[in-house]
């Protein structure tokens, strides 16, 4: 007997979807409803397709709207950070024809990123295209002493090196640590050319996932002349053992400090303390590339991986144009989200 699937707009129910995701495998932080919550608490549209077999919850895509141009209608991308969940084929090619449906009238385009790749036919079918990126991954589960010991010679003189100023690492617990926090985020994105995190996204994530222990913010600080003055900012979100190291930033005047890479063995020592068994470092660029943050974060040890990038366009030479002028209205939505904060 075949048994029927059909698709569903809008969020599960709070508690199927909670069991839905803490019981799949490849369930991550950003298919959870806590982070959902967040994006609609920050404003920032959010998308969530259900696929249901015979009633029962057994597909999930939760896409966020990333807005390019400031027009009414596809001046904005799709975005899966964590790819789609599904527990078969079936209900995997009913997520994509339901975001086809959804998505081409609003959309130039969707991008999904996935370590799973056993859809790759079936994604093939709708067209995405797909290209190979890197990611690092450090396993805590050996402990704190032999995640160090992988470290490079490079990144112990570094730490070393740090130590000899007054440092001290800590978490963000007000509005004005989450500020301070966003202000180094901000100063290094914009410096490096990088999606700016907003500053609203971030304060909802401190004032709902911190407090269940989703989330950590941390702050590294020098002491300058008295003062306890933050330099460097990381932002942790933690789900089912993962750490994934989401936004990161620094203070250009203390760079030569070695603050950053001080702060990071701290953060890691720490989730290593909350039991995590898994730091994701992040992205390392794409596969081939000579991308400057990769070295960093291979100099930590861990295991380079690949994280399959697929993008369906829906509107070619409109994204030409839009890609065009994104580097420009990236630029006045920075300096607009700069002014409000």
């Amino acid at each position: 007997m075949t048994l029927s699937i059909n698709t569903v707009r809008g969020e599960p129910d709070r508690d199927e979807w909670l069991c839905y995701t803490r019981e799949h495998d490849w369930a991550a932080v950003y298919h959870s409803p806590q982070f959902a919550d967040c994006l609609r608490n920050a404003g920032i549209p959010c998308y969530v397709i259900q696929a249901r077999r015979e009633g029962r919850l057994a597909g999930l895509a939760v896409v966020v709207e990333d807005r390019l141009l400031p027009l009414p209608f596809l001046g904005a991308k799709g975005f899966c950070p964590a790819g789609l969940l599904a527990d078969g084929e079936r209900e995997h090619r009913a997520l994509l024809e339901a975001l086809e449906s959804l998505l081409r009238g609003r959309m130039l385009y969707l991008e999904v990123f996935d370590r799973a790749r056993v859809f790759d036919r079936i994604r093939a079918e709708f067209d995405y295209l797909h290209d190979r990126h890197r990611n690092f991954l450090i396993d805590l589960g050996a402990g704190l002493e032999a995640v160090r010991s992988g470290y490079s010679r490079a990144i112990r003189r570094n730490i070393a090196r740090a130590q000899q100023y007054e440092l001290r690492c800590r978490l963000a617990t007000c509005s004005h640590d989450v500020r301070v926090a966003w202000q180094l985020l901000f100063e290094t994105s914009r410096r490096v050319g990088a999606p700016v995190l907003p500053y609203p996204l971030l304060r909802a994530v401190h004032r709902q996932m911190v407090p269940c222990d989703m989330a950590r913010i941390y702050l590294g600080e020098l002491l300058v002349e008295g003062s306890w003055t933050a330099v460097n900012a990381r932002v942790e979100l933690l789900y089912k053992g993962w750490a994934i190291d989401w936004y990161t930033g620094s203070s250009v005047p203390f760079i030569n400090t070695q603050v950053g890479p001080w702060l990071v063995d701290k953060v890691i020592e720490d989730c290593c303390s909350l039991d995590c068994h898994t730091f994701d470092f992040g992205g390392g660029g794409r596969v081939g590339e000579n991308y400057g943050p990769a070295e960093f974060k291979r100099r930590f040890g861990g295991t380079e991986i690949e994280v399959t990038r697929y993008q369906r366009v829906y509107h070619p030479m409109l994204m030409q144009l839009a890609r065009s002028g994104y580097r420009w209205v990236s630029r006045l939505l920075a300096l607009r989200s700069e002014s409000t904060a």
